[in-house]
């Protein structure tokens, strides 16, 4: 795809029947924190998005994408058992991504990890937005790629504010205002009705609060709660804070949570 493009990031090592992960990319639609992953133990791909990395933009949202998305993983691997997971925003997409596969006849998401996805309702709710300096840089970074960096992150919380998914408000259009208005009113009848997800949820939480949000509330399961205590399968909280946990001194940590997250996932298929 022109503005799409999917990585093998890993080769399983040893033969097996290990199901592959896919990895879907991060607010600035880039894919490069996944290659500081260790070995997860199977076939790991990455999607990356060119365009949300040049200006932050893709028409129709986190929808639009997890179609495209899921085009690209039918390319490289037409049938069988797949996770699907993300940070951040990828999380969002690969949750999206499989409401989309629910559908499909031959490819079977058996689960979703989402590292740090925030429910959007939340994100509206305590309006939570990115300030340069929580982000994390290494000395080489000129001033131009860390502003163009946080403007990117800004974008993609803008997108995940707007999100409204068809899993939790299926008589909802897809408008953002009227959507997170009927999610904050019917807040206790979602909990009440206990949605189901397509796929099992993982979530992987950061032990610390970013540093621009040492006074906000966010609560131990990130929002997901608003939709019942079956929305998250298990949860898995993990050093660092948002834009920390992939650093030298926590990325270790990570890579085993999300191998467990894996093997646990496909335990109980």
């Amino acid at each position: 795809m022109e503005d799409a493009n999917i990585i093998l990031l890993q080769r399983q090592q040893l033969h097996g029947s290990s199901m592959p992960l896919f990895l879907v990319h991060d607010g600035s639609g880039s894919v490069g924190s996944y290659s500081r992953l260790g070995d997860l133990g199977r076939d790991t791909w990455a999607i990356e998005n060119l365009k949300v990395q040049e200006d932050g933009t893709w028409i129709g949202g986190i929808q639009a994408m997890a179609e495209l998305y899921c085009q690209i993983i039918q390319d490289v691997f037409p049938q069988g058992d797949i996770i699907l997971g993300g940070w951040s925003m990828g999380g969002l997409i690969s949750m999206e991504m499989s409401h989309i596969f629910a559908q499909d006849p031959d490819i079977n998401v058996i689960g979703v990890v989402m590292i740090e996805s925030i429910f959007p309702g939340l994100l509206n709710e305590q309006n939570i937005t990115v300030e340069p300096q929580d982000l994390c840089f290494k000395g080489t970074v000129s001033f131009f790629e860390q502003r163009k960096a946080a403007k990117l992150i800004l974008e993609a919380t803008s997108v995940a504010k707007s999100y409204v998914s068809a899993m939790w408000t299926p008589d909802v259009p897809r408008h953002s205002e009227l959507g997170h208005r009927k999610i904050a009113s019917n807040s206790g009848a979602l909990r009440k009705a206990n949605l189901n997800p397509p796929a099992p949820l993982v979530l992987v939480k950061a032990r610390d609060p970013v540093p621009s949000r040492q006074n906000t509330v966010i609560p131990p399961m990130l929002g997901w709660d608003h939709l019942g205590d079956r929305w998250i399968t298990v949860a898995y909280t993990v050093p660092g804070h948002h834009f920390s946990i992939f650093e030298d001194e926590n990325v270790d940590y990570l890579a085993s949570i999300l191998g467990e997250a894996c093997v646990i996932l496909e335990m109980s298929l």
